[in-house]
């Protein structure tokens, strides 16, 4: 792997331990505890956490953040169906591909080769990616849709026409994290099923390989 190379089919991960998890995950507790119990996250603690994180990936020679666009950190209640979620409807998401970064462009825009999310699980207990293996170039190209084609339209048909599809549960320990690009991959989070509260950092930007390390596909 190079500097420079297309990162969109990548999904990789990675280790920043469990002194990171719990230094992080203590805060954020005492300081929704001095806030009376609301599950809103203060700006400070998020992007604390978020610039250690990207920090230390480069340390480790994972990635290099180009540009940061948004960071958050989403505490889900144990046994939920997905992670992802829509306000406007009031319902959990699924299965889906993230276009808001795309803001109109195909997924095939250049400026998507380089875009990514790392996913770190704060929490106490595992939390799981759920990822299809194909990239949103070979789900058009498989349904012989133009790459101008809506990544929501594309993965409705895909699904549709292949219900059984296996989808890739990958397990994530405390500590631990991914890096995927949610605009060229159907994917999903997903809860432990009988632990504490899922506690996840998210950082959207734009990410360079580092020369000389292998990431996982």
């Amino acid at each position: 792997m190079s500097d420079g190379e297309d990162l969109s089919r990548i999904v990789g991960m990675f280790h920043l331990g469990e002194a990171f998890a719990g230094r992080h995950r203590r805060e954020l507790v005492r300081s929704l505890r001095a806030a009376g119990g609301t599950t809103q996250v203060p700006g400070r603690i998020t992007r604390a956490a978020a610039e250690e994180c990207v920090a230390l990936i480069e340390e480790q020679g994972v990635l290099r953040c180009l540009h940061r666009e948004r960071e958050a950190i989403h505490l889900v209640a144990t046994c939920s169906r997905g992670t992802a979620y829509d306000y406007g409807s009031g319902a959990h998401v699924g299965l889906h591909i993230d276009n808001e970064w795309l803001k109109g462009n195909s997924f095939r825009h250049e400026r998507n080769r380089a875009f990514g999310v790392l996913g770190v699980n704060l929490g106490t207990a595992e939390r799981y990616l759920l990822v299809v293996d194909r990239s949103a170039a070979q789900i058009a190209g498989e349904l012989g849709e133009p790459g101008s084609v809506t990544v929501e339209r594309m993965k409705d048909e895909f699904l549709g026409r292949f219900p059984l599809y296996p989808v890739l549960q990958v397990r994530i320990e405390p500590g631990q994290g991914y890096f995927c690009n949610p605009q060229n991959l159907i994917h999903d989070g997903a809860t432990n099923n009988s632990g504490p509260v899922d506690v996840s950092l998210f950082i959207f930007g734009y990410f360079a390989a580092i020369a000389g390390r292998n990431q996982q596909r």
